[in-house]
């Protein structure tokens, strides 16, 4: 797609992720409330507007998405590294589970994590750590990673 442009999927990529690393997203309390957060900008992916916009409202959500997800992975497991780890993926990219399955894999990893008080001012990691060994957070944080990568790939062509 991109390469007929003179622009290879790498370079597409690099763009997305400049792209998605500019967009400001509010910060989500606890796992749960990210994944309603990335449910919610994954409403724009509906490809059931025939208008001419659609295309441009549906790379808009792709880009929420991914900047949701990436912001709940810095959350979730620190900031160093997400964005370029997620950018690596989405250049070696074959045939892989599209943004409602990565989607639905950041669901799962999230309902696995121990119950978490809704108080809004716990931290959740400590909680977490404390009931469950790491694996759990980690299975977490790779699949916000691979999210983010699925919609890097999608936005870049790769997918």
């Amino acid at each position: 797609m991109f390469e007929s442009r003179g622009e290879t999927i790498a370079d597409a990529v690099d763009t997305e992720l400049a792209a998605v690393a500019r967009l400001e997203v509010e910060p989500a309390e606890t796992p749960l409330r990210a994944v309603a957060q990335i449910a919610r900008a994954a409403g724009g992916l509906d490809p059931a507007g025939g208008d001419v916009l659609r295309a441009r409202r549906h790379r808009a959500a792709l880009r929420q998405v991914a900047a949701a997800a990436a912001r709940a992975a810095a959350a979730a497991h620190g900031p160093f590294g997400v964005l370029a780890e997620a950018g690596a993926r989405a250049r070696d990219r074959g045939r892989a589970p599209g943004v409602m399955r990565a989607l639905g894999a950041v669901a799962s990893a999230a309902l696995a994590l121990p119950p978490i008080p809704e108080d809004g001012n716990a931290d959740w990691q400590l909680g977490a750590i404390a009931f469950v060994d790491e694996p759990p957070l980690r299975a977490l944080y790779a699949a916000y990673v691979e999210l983010v990568a699925a919609a890097l790939a999608e936005l870049s062509g790769a997918g």
